[in-house]
């Protein structure tokens, strides 16, 4: 359920430390393949919202956008110089 209404993901290395040696890194992501393959990976598609956070996370925020600004204006005028 972690990875269907929660931004983050648990690494299955994470898993295997707190099994506390009852299972390895690969027995979690066989497993989790083998669950898929049984659901012929008809799981919950994402949400509206969870596609625009993952989306939005691709576009400069406000502050580095003005950041790049004047970082390229103070390159060009010491070109021009």
């Amino acid at each position: 359920s972690l990875k269907l209404f929660e931004d983050v993901s648990v690494e299955p290395k994470v898993m295997a430390g707190l099994s506390r040696g009852g299972y390895a890194e690969d027995e979690f992501t066989a497993m989790e393949l083998e669950m898929l393959m049984a659901l012929r990976w008809h799981v919950h598609p994402p949400t509206a919202k969870s596609f625009l956070v993952h989306f939005l996370r691709l576009f400069p925020r406000d502050d580095e956008r003005n950041h790049r600004r004047r970082h390229h204006r103070a390159h060009r005028h010491r070109i021009r110089g």
